[in-house]
């Protein structure tokens, strides 16, 4: 067994959290020098688990109007999580995920992980810490993570991870595979 996954392994077996609570203070979106308070747009257009996470790639499109035309703009999301005031910034045109309970640390840990598309999400932490701690491959389907929690919408597959003291994300489509080999593509 390589070192990696001996880590990974230990990692995995001892991640959990608790519920924290996500509540957004604000939103922000520009670059720096002309920013405007896109809270209500923010919420409108992030798609997740209001609570849990939310996610969103900024564009102009949901925050309008582009008050630095041609130059690049970040959104700045400022949140309560369990009482402590946080902020994530997120570069236009990347996603992002705002999260509740999910404190950078050094070591690798598997926060979270969820199964959906907008909206509608399932919990499946308890699913990838398997296929993590048994070193196996998982289709991400209907059948493996169901049942369908948006019909009729393409699905992926959302674990959010710590390392290296930074609150990391995977993201993997619908009918492909998950291994812990897709920590290392990352």
């Amino acid at each position: 067994m390589n070192k990696f996954f001996t880590t990974l392994l230990a990692a995995a077996c001892a991640a959990g959290l608790s519920a924290g609570e996500l509540k957004i203070v604000k939103a922000a979106y520009g670059n720096g020098e002309q920013v405007n308070d896109v809270t209500e747009a923010f919420l409108k257009h992030a798609g997740g688990l209001p609570g849990t996470f939310l996610t969103i790639t900024p564009s102009n499109k949901f925050f309008a109007p582009d008050l630095a035309p041609r130059k690049a703009k970040t959104l700045t999301v400022t949140y309560t999580d369990g009482g402590a005031e946080k902020s994530v910034r997120i570069p236009e045109r990347q996603f992002g995920v705002v999260v509740a309970n999910a404190d950078p640390a050094q070591e690798f840990k598997v926060l979270r992980a969820f199964y959906g598309s907008g909206r509608e999400w399932k919990e499946v932490t308890d699913k990838i810490l398997s296929v993590i701690e048994n070193n196996t491959i998982l289709g991400i389907n209907n059948t493996t993570l169901g049942p369908d929690p948006a019909p009729r919408k393409k699905k992926e597959l959302l674990v959010i991870y710590t390392q290296d003291n930074q609150v990391r994300f995977l993201q993997i489509p619908e009918k492909t595979d998950f291994s812990v080999d897709c920590f290392q593509k990352k």
